[in-house]
C-alpha cells in the first residue's frame, strides 16, 4: 500500500474525480477525509471506501464558508492529529456567452473555485508548516491555461486559482511542502450536468474517464518527498 497511514483530505469528494480519487487513495492505505456540501453523498463515498477495506470519515463542508473550513480541519485534528495531503477538488462551472454572465454566477464560481481553494490551503499550510512536510494538489483545469468561448467566468476563476497556487508554491517550498497545479481537460462526470450546459453535456461522453485521471493524481502523491511535479496538464487526444 503506497499511501499507508497518510491522512488525505479531498474536497468535492461526493462524485466525479473527487470520488474516484478518494476510492483509489483509500485502496492504497490512506486515511481518507471526504468533504463536500452534500452529506448523504460523501457518506456514501466514505462507505464505499470502508467496504473496500479502507478507512474514511465524511465531514459535510461548504468550502466557501471560512467557519465551516475551520471546523473541518479542527475535526481532522481531533480524529487524526495531522494532514499529509490536501486535494482541493471542489469546483463549479457555469457557462454561456460573456454578455449573459450574471453577477450571481460569477460570484458563485469565484467563491468555490478560488476562495474555497484559498481557505482550505491556508488551513492545511498552517499545519504542514509545523510538520515541515505535506502536499497540496490544486485541481485547476485546462481553462486555467487558455480561454474558450462561453467560459469567461469559469476561466477567470481558474486563472485566479492558478495565480494563487503559484504564490503558494513559493511560500511552501522552504518548509518542504509540495504544491502541484493539476490541470485536466474535460472529464465524463456530473460536473457538466447543469440545465444551462447543453453543449458540454452532448460532448461529455467523449471526455476523459475520471478514474484514469485519479491514477495520475496517485502518481503525484507517491513521489519521494524530494521530488515534485510543479504543473501537470492532461488533455485527450
Amino acid at each position: 500500500m503506497r499511501l499507508k497511514n497518510q491522512v488525505v483530505m479531498i474536497t468535492g469528494a461526493s462524485r466525479g474525480l473527487g470520488q474516484a480519487t478518494a476510492l483509489l487513495f483509500g485502496r492504497e492505505g490512506a486515511h481518507i477525509v471526504v468533504a463536500s456540501r452534500t452529506s448523504s453523498e460523501i457518506e456514501l463515498t466514505a462507505q464505499k471506501i470502508r467496504e473496500d477495506g479502507g478507512t474514511a470519515i465524511a465531514i459535510p463542508t461548504d468550502v466557501t464558508d471560512p467557519a465551516q473550513v475551520s471546523d473541518l480541519f479542527r475535526r481532522v485534528d481531533e480524529h487524526y492529529g495531522k494532514i499529509d495531503i490536501l486535494v482541493n477538488n471542489a469546483g463549479i462551472g457555469l457557462f454561456g456567452p460573456v454578455e449573459e454572465l450574471t453577477q450571481e454566477a460569477l460570484e458563485q464560481m469565484l467563491a468555490v473555485n478560488l476562495k474555497g481553494t484559498v481557505y482550505c490551503s491556508q488551513a492545511a499550510f498552517t499545519r504542514m508548516k509545523q510538520m515541515r512536510s505535506g502536499q497540496i494538489i490544486n485541481i485547476l483545469s485546462t481553462a486555467s491555461k487558455v480561454g474558450r468561448a462561453n467560459e469567461s467566468g469559469y476561466t477567470a476563476s481558474k486563472w485566479a486559482q492558478a495565480g494563487f497556487t503559484e504564490s503558494l508554491k513559493a511560500e511552501a517550498k522552504p518548509f518542504g511542502i509540495r504544491v502541484t497545479s493539476f490541470c485536466p481537460g474535460g472529464m465524463n462526470t456530473a460536473f457538466w450536468q447543469t440545465p444551462d450546459n447543453q453543449t458540454h453535456q452532448q460532448q461529455a461522453e467523449h471526455f476523459m474517464n475520471p478514474h484514469f485521471i485519479a491514477e495520475l493524481l496517485l502518481q503525484i502523491a507517491i513521489l519521494p518527498a524530494a521530488i515534485n511535479i510543479d504543473d501537470m496538464v492532461i488533455k485527450r487526444m
